[in-house]
């Protein structure tokens, strides 16, 4: 009896001896496991639960350790019946690393995420439904088909949220999730975006060439981004409050600062993805040493006002813009006021109401511009003279050329109404009085009604 329980206690005591050094083994080197053949039940599970076809194309490999690492080629998601783009993701190879330890005490914790070659095609229908949001439809149905009674507590909502948009960094950091989900670092190379509009004959496409980011305990994440915009390098910091509000509930607080064309964009505030195509609220700031500088990228010829600097609660829904406190500042001059944009098919419609404490006349006059078509009077004078002596030739704008202020068919895409009251206009050091400035256009043409003003000074 006693040799048998002294074998028994051999087996048993062997077997733990096997398992604790096959765990070692397993977790001190990173051993390879194919599961390509796994892959039709996987498909089937993604599919399922983000309730769409997925397809895995190439293979799937994991690698054994405390810190095991997924790689997977050619994940391809496509999108519902409801898209006319097939394809909403398309990922070349993908590299996952999560640590085993931290998921017994209900954490994930991600040591490294890499990407490389994403195609992401981004797409809202004609009903306003958005293909970046997974799950029930409901509520995207919901927000293409509110009634007048919901949009107007929307919007009244927007502006409470547009007033508190611009709070501290500080404050909303308090709305950080706890530690559950922890990134440590995330590397994205090579990712192709592109968006569907119903209202846009092309598609707006973006080239991110790198990605860089990390989600530590306590803090937002992180994302430092280059790459493409058009023909426009920039760059892109990107502050998130939380990973885990983010990925379950498709919100969070943003804060975005964008440099593109030698000028500077600032957006931060409340972000709701399930409605980023119908609204938005937002504290926006735009800054640049001179206007001119987004002359190419927007193909218009702009005053060079130098610098200059916006700053606006942005409110944005389905095709109208509201700017509350707006203010505009170039030079010493200063505008203040709200603006109210709307799109119906290519017009623009606009009411601009301004309040100016001091507009100096010379941050307006430029040298090499005039607000008659980019050049001043005197070099405008140069340019007929040049064209008396050449006689009967023949001089052709050059290819390409950036569109007028003035250009009638430019403006008779707009219909727009600007006032603006000014307490005070000086020219140098002279002071000129002030008044109040109303101006209309429609149909391309540029209505300035009677300046009404007070001269208190000669």
């Amino acid at each position: 009896m006693k040799n048998v329980l002294r074998w028994l206690l051999r087996i048993v005591l062997g077997v733990i001896l096997g398992l604790v050094l096959f765990i070692g083994i397993v977790t001190a080197f990173a051993i390879p496991i194919e599961l390509t053949r796994f892959k039709a039940p996987l498909e089937d599970l993604v599919g399922k639960l983000l309730d769409r076809p997925v397809q895995i194309e190439g293979d799937i490999v994991v690698s054994t350790s405390l810190k095991p690492s997924f790689r997977l080629h050619g994940l391809r998601i496509q999108n519902t019946d409801n898209f006319k783009q097939e394809d909403f993701l398309f990922m070349k190879e993908v590299r996952l690393q999560i640590a085993v330890i931290p998921l017994f005490t209900k954490k994930i914790q991600i040591p490294e995420i890499k990407v490389y070659g994403l195609a992401v095609t981004l797409e809202e229908n004609d009903l306003g439904e958005v293909n970046w949001i997974f799950g029930p439809e409901k509520k995207q149905e919901g927000v293409a088909t509110a009634d007048a009674e919901s949009e107007e507590k929307e919007s009244v909502e927007g502006k409470a949220n547009a007033d508190t948009a611009g709070e501290d960094k500080g404050t909303r950091s308090g709305m950080l999730k706890n530690d559950s989900i922890v990134v440590e670092k995330i590397d994205l190379r090579d990712i192709h975006v592109a968006f569907f509009s119903n209202d846009k004959p092309d598609p707006q496409r973006f080239i991110l060439t790198s990605c860089d980011g990390a989600m530590e305990v306590g803090q937002p994440l992180k994302l430092d981004m280059e790459g493409k915009a058009g023909a426009f390098p920039y760059s892109v910091d990107v502050s998130l409050a939380s990973l885990e509000e983010f990925l379950t509930e498709n919100k969070t607080w943003v804060d975005i600062n964008l440099e593109i064309a030698k000028t500077s964009f600032n957006l931060s505030g409340n972000l709701d993805l399930e409605t980023a195509a119908q609204s938005a609220s937002l504290s926006a700031t735009v800054a640049g040493e001179t206007l001119a500088d987004l002359n190419d990228m927007l193909q218009l010829d702009l005053p060079p006002f130098s610098p200059y600097q916006l700053t606006t609660q942005l409110r944005l829904s389905k095709n109208v813009a509201e700017l509350q406190k707006l203010e505009i500042k170039t030079g010493v001059s200063s505008l203040e006021g709200s603006a109210h944009i709307k799109k119906e098919g290519e017009n623009i419609i606009a009411s601009i109401d301004l309040h100016s404490p001091l507009v100096q006349v010379d941050d307006f006059v430029f040298e090499e511009w005039s607000w008659e078509g980019g050049e001043s009077a005197e070099n405008v004078e140069e340019t007929e003279e040049m064209e008396g002596q050449q006689g009967d030739q023949v001089v052709e704008g050059e290819e390409g050329e950036n569109r007028k202020l003035v250009d009638p068919q430019f403006l008779q895409h707009f219909d727009c109404k600007l006032s603006v009251i000014t307490e005070k206009v000086e020219s140098g050091k002279d002071f000129l009085g002030s008044g109040e400035l109303q101006v209309t256009l429609k149909d391309g043409r540029l209505d300035i009604n009677p300046v009404s003003y007070t001269h208190l000074t000669l």
